[in-house]
């Protein structure tokens, strides 16, 4: 997105933007990446840019809609955004998963539903679908 920097722009100062385009930038001049799309945001603004193409060898240049590949990386991108949801208070670690993963409520473990199962689960790494030991007394599952 291609943004005219006068001043302030979407409560990003100018000299601001201006130093994450360059440092996008040299990643992408690194040869490292083909291109990126980074999205940051500061309250209701929001800044976008689209640096590179899709591929090594010059497809596509990057978009705003660009699908990526998430892998594994998708874990940690989820627990950052769910610890800025926990900073913002409009989440409890003991607050039922099931709004959020509405398939989670027909999962079993163990012959024991996982309708109980939280964010604090999730965040401590105790998941219904791997190893399958008790719950401890007084927790979520019980």
């Amino acid at each position: 997105m291609s943004v005219a920097l006068t001043g302030r722009h979407d409560g990003f100062t100018e000299a601001g933007l201006r130093r994450l385009r360059e440092v996008l930038d040299r990643h992408v001049d690194s040869g490292k990446i083909p291109g990126l799309v980074a999205l940051i945001s500061r309250g209701d603004e929001t800044h976008v840019e689209e640096i590179g193409t899709t591929r090594h060898d010059g497809g596509a240049p990057m978009r705003r809609d660009t699908i990526f590949r998430m892998a594994s990386t998708s874990k940690p991108v989820s627990i950052a955004a769910a610890m800025v949801l926990l900073d913002e208070c409009r989440l409890r670690l003991d607050d039922p998963v099931e709004p959020w993963l509405p398939s989670s409520r027909t999962v079993r473990c163990c012959g024991r539903s996982t309708a109980r199962w939280t964010t604090r689960c999730r965040r401590a790494g105790r998941s219904p679908y791997g190893t399958c030991s008790p719950p401890p007394s007084g927790s979520a599952w019980t």
